[in-house]
């Protein structure tokens, strides 16, 4: 009988353990779920900011004019200016054969291309060019498109790339006229 009774309480002890450990695992689970929602609440309410702007996080607070000119001099050493040189209006006898002048400005620490295209959205390429480096430049190009003769206002689109000439470093476009004569 006192056997009976012996496997009894370990049979209670180990079945309270047992629901110990259960209701632990309980509140831990809970706990990170907490945890988890709080951080998910958190960066939606970051990313939602009404459609203003934000701050920068990486901005940096001068008030001394020599500092602040020391930081603007070694942001343009290390991102450099891009200078966009070419003439607006290109020029065709055939519609095809264009005279023009684009070039990659020496002061351009980055290679480029030029695309040129029907309209904003890109839809048809007319021109894409071949990298060019600081100092070069084209004087003509051939249209995979012939534009029928009189004056077109197309876009063009300047094109910076890394040294890996993988990476777009900027690229930003330009309303271009291409006048085909009649």
């Amino acid at each position: 009988m006192e056997q009976d009774q012996e496997k009894v309480v370990e049979r209670s002890s180990s079945g309270r353990s047992k629901w110990i450990v259960l209701l632990v695992i309980a509140v831990i689970v809970l706990v990170a779920g907490c945890v988890l929602l709080f951080v998910w609440k958190s960066k939606e309410k970051e990313e939602d900011d009404g459609g203003k702007i934000g701050y920068d996080t990486n901005a940096v607070v001068v008030t001394d004019e020599d500092e602040l000119q020391k930081l603007a001099d070694e942001m343009n050493k290390n991102d450099g200016e891009i200078s966009l040189e070419y003439k607006n209006v290109a020029t065709s006898q055939d519609g095809s054969n264009f005279n023009c002048y684009i070039a990659n400005s020496a002061k351009n620490r980055y290679d480029m291309y030029v695309g040129i295209y029907t309209d904003v959205d890109y839809s048809e390429e007319l021109y894409l060019s071949k990298l060019m480096k600081p100092g070069s430049g084209i004087k003509n190009f051939q249209c995979k498109k012939k534009p029928e003769p009189g004056v077109h206002d197309v876009v063009m689109v300047f094109t910076f790339v890394e040294n890996d000439h993988a990476t777009i470093h900027s690229q930003t476009n330009v309303t271009y006229t291409l006048h085909v004569e009649e």
